[in-house]
């Protein structure tokens, strides 16, 4: 869910107020913005059909156009242009500054799809790369402008906490429109990962496959608190791993549901927003100033990461110690241990990933392949990472009810 591209862009709505010059007219900039705007995305998407087979083609070309457009809002005011037409308006003059970007992202992916529908292909990198996680930001931003407009900075903490409860709430359907998943259609396959579902303990699990058009090979759980437990397997992954790497998978997956990490993840992150709000009245800074907003979900984002990394290490024990467990033995096997790290181990070459590339929300997967070693014969009743975890619950518990205890 956290793509490189939607953070570039999050990052921009949230620092143009106070990083665009001041007390300029932008209408005196408009070459420049016409050529930042239109002319360089244009030329790089006509330049694309030569470069796209080059190492890093399309990464280049997205950069550029990436590039081209925070000049535009930096340093040549277009934010201010947009305001000059429609005024402040909640969530309007964000998405018109965001519109050229998108637009010309989108016709980059059209023109360089590898794939020959290439408006599917568009249509999967939008919603991947951009929607997905800008549809999210934007939706609490809008409630916030709500609060701020109707009610100044006094409703601004109930409506950052209505935004993250409908996030729990809607998110599982959400992720779910955005990314065109489906039920699995192999009733076999279907049988064998419910079971596994319900043998961790998920009533009803359902499981969705997602149509990369055989280009992604990724798995992810979706569904907190009061929602269906979901887990989304691609096509790629079903295709290229053996049955037995990718029931190890959805065993992981499950374990995410089974320990409550998805739930445990949004209020480790809402802690975060309680504090960092609790020190910004401290401190007397403006909770709207884009630099504290950009600081907060630094934070945020932060401790996501690191709970996320805790959370992974367990969903991966879970997976070898419920195969060793399914098959009569009392402690972990090295067959299971295995699955799980052979399976690891394809995700990384289907997506030329390195084995020691640290990955935020992840770790790398060799200190996770090597985890998974650690704990061949290790009693089921005692793997260790079980334990972490429940101090970790216990500090997001604790760390809640201070906060609204301050």
């Amino acid at each position: 869910m956290f793509r490189p591209i939607s953070f570039v862009l999050i990052a921009g709505l949230m620092l143009f107020e106070h990083m665009q010059p001041k007390n300029v007219d932008p209408a005196g900039f408009g070459l420049w913005l016409a050529f930042l705007l239109g002319v360089v995305p244009l030329v790089t998407i006509l330049l694309s059909r030569f470069l796209q087979k080059k190492k890093f083609g399309v990464e280049g070309m997205t950069v550029v156009i990436l590039f081209s457009w925070c000049i535009a809002l930096f340093v040549f005011a277009w934010s201010r242009l947009v305001r000059a037409f429609v005024g402040d308006q909640i969530l309007i003059d964000e998405v018109l500054i965001l519109l050229p970007v998108v637009v010309s992202l989108s016709l980059l992916w059209y023109f360089t799809s590898p794939i020959k529908n290439r408006f599917a292909w568009m249509f999967h990198k939008l919603r991947l790369e951009i929607l997905l996680l800008l549809i999210l930001v934007l939706g609490f931003l809008g409630i916030r402008e709500v609060a701020f407009f109707y009610g100044g900075e006094t409703y601004l903490e109930i409506a950052e906490i209505v935004g993250f409860v409908l996030i729990i709430l809607f998110s599982p359907l959400y992720i779910r429109l955005i990314l065109s998943a489906r039920t699995m259609k192999d009733t076999v396959l279907l049988r064998q990962v419910r079971d596994l579902g319900e043998r961790a303990g998920v009533r009803h699990p359902n499981v969705l496959v997602w149509d990369t058009h055989g280009r992604l090979m990724n798995a992810f759980a979706v569904g907190a608190l009061f929602r269906r437990k979901t887990i989304i397997l691609t096509d790629k992954l079903i295709d290229n791993l053996t049955r037995e790497e990718l029931l190890a998978v959805a065993r992981h997956e499950f374990a995410h549901h089974k320990y409550w990490h998805l739930s445990f993840l949004l209020l480790a992150t809402f802690s975060a927003l309680i504090w960092s709000n609790y020190c910004i009245g401290l401190l007397h800074l403006n909770p709207e100033s884009p630099y504290v907003q950009f600081f907060q979900l630094v934070i945020m984002l932060s401790l996501f990461g690191v709970v996320s990394r805790i959370f992974e290490r367990q969903a991966d024990a879970f997976s070898a110690f419920d195969q060793s467990k399914s098959e009569g033995s009392s402690t972990v096997t090295e067959q299971a241990a295995k699955n799980m790290s052979s399976s690891l181990q394809a995700l990384a070459f289907s997506q030329n990933i390195n084995l020691d590339r640290d990955d935020p929300l992840h770790g790398s997967i060799q200190t996770r392949q090597e985890y998974l070693e650690q704990l061949v014969g290790c009693p089921i009743k005692k793997v260790p990472i079980n334990r972490t975890v429940r101090f970790v619950k216990i500090g997001i518990i604790l760390s809640l009810v201070l906060g609204f205890i301050v």
